[in-house]
């Protein structure tokens, strides 16, 4: 024992605050795991919700900006990746984007495609 024969006693851990956000950036993960009483804090709150009504109201975009893609290089990418000579994946490198990115343009163009026509011919039906 040290002088004088008195231990110091360890300090409690600090109970968690659970309105602090999560360090884990891989938190929503475990959402399905989280306490029922943690719910509230992990979801937006009237207040959010409310201001994004009115923004949508206002004629406002509300949420993420869509994806922006080159004109150009995507019909370049595309022509390529339709006659096999390149994949998903290098496109992907090649634009900078995700490939289920390149998916789902690939899926808009074809539904747009066939809205008023055939899909491989362009011809329009009906």
């Amino acid at each position: 024992p040290p002088e004088g024969g008195l231990i110091a006693a360890p300090s409690p851990e600090p109970e968690p605050n659970p309105q602090a956000p999560n360090p884990d950036p891989r938190w929503f993960l475990w959402f399905p795991f989280v306490r029922p009483d943690w719910y509230p804090f992990l979801l937006p709150n009237g207040r959010v919700r409310a201001g994004m009504a009115k923004a949508k109201a206002e004629g406002k975009k509300v949420g993420r900006p869509r994806l922006a893609v080159d004109p150009k290089r995507w019909a370049k990418v595309k022509s390529q990746l339709s006659d096999g000579s390149l994949s998903l994946r290098k496109a992907s490198q090649k634009l900078g984007i995700s490939v289920a990115s390149i998916r789902r343009l690939l899926a808009e163009e074809a539904e747009a495609s066939t809205e008023n026509g055939c899909a491989k011919t362009g011809v329009e039906m009906g």
